[in-house]
């Protein structure tokens, strides 16, 4: 099995969450300022909506990790800032789907990069 093989799940799941952010309407062409982006809190909750955070925090981030061939979050425990943050129903559902996907997917795989 490749790097490729392992990643490709991942780059999917990242295309997905992309797209569901902007089926809900979660998605901005607006990027936020270099110091609202340069926050130390948990989530840039101190200066960004939760949804920008994905956008231009943890998309940008997980897509060169795996650009990088770079070691991935061996845990991630998204999904409840999520289901906190964002309105629950209709096209923010499959938001929180795909998180809950990514979280899943990213606590399941080993160091090697296999999955349990």
């Amino acid at each position: 099995m490749t790097q490729s093989d392992i990643d490709s799940p991942l780059r999917q799941m990242l295309m997905d969450l992309e797209f569901a952010m902007r089926e809900a309407e979660l998605w901005s062409s607006n990027r936020p300022t270099v110091q609202a982006l340069a926050s130390q809190m948990p989530f840039c909750c101190d200066t960004l909506a939760f949804e920008q955070w994905l956008q231009f925090i943890f998309l940008p981030q997980l897509s060169m990790m795996l650009d990088n061939k770079l070691p991935l979050p061996g845990q991630s425990a998204i999904l409840p800032m999520a289901e906190e943050s964002l309105s629950q129903g209709g096209a923010a559902n499959r938001v929180l789907k795909v998180i809950g996907h990514i979280d899943n997917w990213l606590n399941h795989q080993h160091v090697d990069g296999s999955l349990t």
